[in-house]
């Protein structure tokens, strides 16, 4: 049997590590998108749809780059979603009068019901973090703690993401 280098097992755990938070986000992730795809579906728009309503309903305006980051999507989806969405009658778009290059997304007042609706769906489902915890440590035997979800949010995205996360809370 070969012994191993005091660095080679440092590796192996650091491996270990973060294989765990990678399988963890998977968990967390799918379970969380799940919840929100029965509120998407049962209003009758996709997931990123949601995600665009959702966004704005949280900041007022937001350029379609602004959305596209926080929304984690590629910028055409992020336009072509909120051109959908203002033919629907959710969301209106506009010409930035400083740059007439960058386009602005703001709720209408249907928008704004829409996506008050659906959030009262979502409390319906009773659906909770620690529900979601459960399922993770029925799945992976693991019970995460916050420290942990929070590590996973902080090494997977950047500065500005974080930055319009936190954002979203207030």
């Amino acid at each position: 049997m070969m012994n191993r280098s005091s660095s080679d097992l440092m590796e192996e755990t650091k491996v270990k590590e973060y294989y765990y938070l990678y399988y963890l986000s998977k968990c967390f992730t799918d379970l969380m998108a799940e919840g929100f795809e029965k509120i998407s579906e049962r209003n009758g728009i996709t997931l990123k749809a949601f995600d665009v309503l959702t966004i704005l309903n949280q900041k007022d305006i937001c350029t379609i780059t602004e959305i596209s980051k926080t929304g984690r999507m590629h910028i055409s989806s992020a336009l072509n979603i909120c051109k959908l969405l203002e033919q629907k009658g959710l969301l209106e778009l506009s010409k930035s009068k400083q740059d007439t290059r960058v386009t602005l997304a703001t709720l209408t007042n249907q928008g704004i019901e829409f996506i008050n609706e659906s959030m009262k769906c979502f409390y319906k489902e009773d659906f909770s973090i620690t529900e979601v915890l459960g399922k993770i440590e029925q799945q992976s035997g693991i019970y995460p703690s916050f420290s942990d979800l929070h590590l996973v949010i902080y090494e997977k995205y950047d500065a500005y993401t974080l930055e319009s996360l936190s954002q979203l809370k207030k």
